[in-house]
């Protein structure tokens, strides 16, 4: 009866709901981050756990869009001018910890018997990476440092190629593949990417000038990150991609601290994106190595695999770029975490035939392990990161910032701004009406009752409970007075 209850709506979310709030608090407790803990749970209320809640359509279909607001996120965060100055080491980074990856992982094929398209596929399992660790960067604040945006430059690159690749296998296997197929692709690409991140921006600086309204702005970018996700999977590459440059896109059109970013980062970090880590620990097997002595030697060669090649690849561009101990660590720590791409790799595998069920669950092992010390290497280095650019550093320059409240149409947009302004300090806002004193006690009191109804409405206008206000209704023969 409990299980039948959980399967429909109200039980499957409040089961999902639970997860998401009390395991990130107990791995804490254990000096964990919180990702490992939704992860582990995932894995005991799964198939493999007590069999709670299955890993079906439904979980599936919130996790992808967990994984689109993920990427779409590490795209906001990304600092655009220091993004742009970084995109030679971003290339140069993604190459490396493509090109290492899938040529050891073609070797492990070529030891396990697999066929060459195989040997192929299985290199582009290793080659790409997920952000999973992302959110701890921005617990940090460390998010404009060099090494990650070169790191999350560096996603994208080895996100395409694998779905390349991936496309390529395929069309061999059913035989479509050609040199106009390779020359589509890379134009459609380039077009694509193209327009989002140059004709995107311009495009929100039109709409954003001639509406009103935190909710149609909330809607437009959300509409905007799904068209970008949905064209990328038109032209032939995964959504993710057009997700990371939807968010780079939308970066270069709000403020950084923009309210609206706000509300849609606030939806994905405190859901979508736990329901993905729910999902993958719900699609892991733990004690799948057990099952036979075979599935352990190929864990351990697929193991091996993830973390050294990616491990080579983080310690080659640390030494030609000299980044410190802790930007190393902290690189190879968000690079070698396998998830996004490498699930649908092994899903299409294994229904090709190019994969056994040995090493499809020997692989599942691998991103288990690769999720849960992923976040692990991040959390302890990243601490102690620097970012770039020390003169943006903030500094306490808006303790208490005035705002005079005179109508709540033309008020609203200095309401924001003064709001934003003390976010960056911690500060208050001062906002103060001031009716004017004619000395006709009627007119005194309509136009003080008519005031203090516009002071409160400021905290409407303000939209952020986080910020202090201070409202100050004043009696005066003029403003100046």
């Amino acid at each position: 009866m409990l299980l039948e209850l959980f399967n429909k709506p109200v039980g499957f979310f409040l089961l999902a709901m639970a997860i998401i709030l009390i395991t990130p608090l107990l791995s804490e407790r254990l000096r964990l981050p919180g990702i490992i803990g939704i992860i582990i749970g995932g894995m005991l209320i799964g198939p493999h756990g007590f069999g709670l809640m299955e890993a079906g359509d439904r979980i599936e279909f919130l996790a992808t869009i967990g994984l689109v607001y993920l990427m779409f996120s590490a795209g906001l965060e990304v600092d655009i001018n220091q993004f742009l100055r970084v995109r030679g080491r971003a290339v140069v980074f993604g190459i490396i910890t493509f090109i290492f990856p899938q040529l050891m992982g073609m070797g492990l094929g070529y030891i396990l018997g697999l066929d060459f398209l195989g040997m192929v596929l299985l290199g582009s399992a290793f080659a790409s990476h997920t952000l999973i660790a992302f959110p701890i960067l921005t617990k940090f604040g460390v998010t404009r440092n060099e090494a990650v945006a070169v790191t999350t430059g560096a996603t994208v690159l080895t996100d395409i190629g694998a779905f390349i690749v991936l496309a390529v296998v395929l069309g061999a296997r059913t035989g479509g593949v050609s040199l106009g197929y390779f020359v589509q692709l890379i134009v459609l690409l380039s077009i694509f990417a193209l327009a989002i991140v140059f004709g995107l921006p311009r495009l929100g600086k039109f709409v954003f000038q001639r509406i009103s309204g935190r909710a149609v702005e909330f809607q437009f970018v959300i509409v905007t990150l799904f068209v970008s996700a949905f064209v990328a999977e038109l032209i032939g590459v995964h959504e993710v991609v057009g997700a990371f440059l939807a968010g780079l896109a939308i970066n270069a059109t709000l403020p950084r601290h923009s309210p609206v970013i706000g509300h849609v980062l606030f939806i994905g970090e405190s859901f979508f994106i736990p329901v993905f880590l729910l999902y993958s620990g719900l699609i892991t097997d733990p004690l799948t190595f057990l099952k036979s002595p075979q599935t352990i030697i190929v864990a351990i060669g697929v193991t091996i695999v993830a973390y050294v090649s990616k491990f080579i690849a983080a310690w080659i561009t640390a030494r030609i770029y000299k980044y410190t101990k802790s930007e190393f660590w902290t690189v190879y720590g968000l690079s070698h975490a396998q998830a996004a791409v490498t699930i649908p790799t092994l899903v299409i595998g294994l229904e090709t035939g190019l994969f056994d069920s040995t090493l499809f669950n020997a692989a599942i092992l691998m991103i288990l392990l690769t999720s849960i010390t992923s976040p692990l290497l991040v959390q302890r280095f990243a601490p102690d990161l620097k970012t770039a650019e020390p003169d943006e550093e903030v500094l306490p320059l808006f303790g208490r910032i005035l705002v005079p409240v005179a109508d709540s149409k033309q008020s609203e947009g200095l309401i924001s701004l003064a709001g934003l302004l003390a976010n960056s300090s911690k500060g208050k806002v001062l906002a103060v009406s001031v009716p004017r004193d004619m000395g006709i006690e009627k007119d005194r009191d309509s136009s003080f009752t008519l005031h203090k109804d516009l002071l409160g409405r400021v905290t409407e206008m303000l939209n952020d409970p986080e910020t202090e206000i201070e409202l100050i209704p004043r009696l005066a023969a003029s403003h100046a007075q």
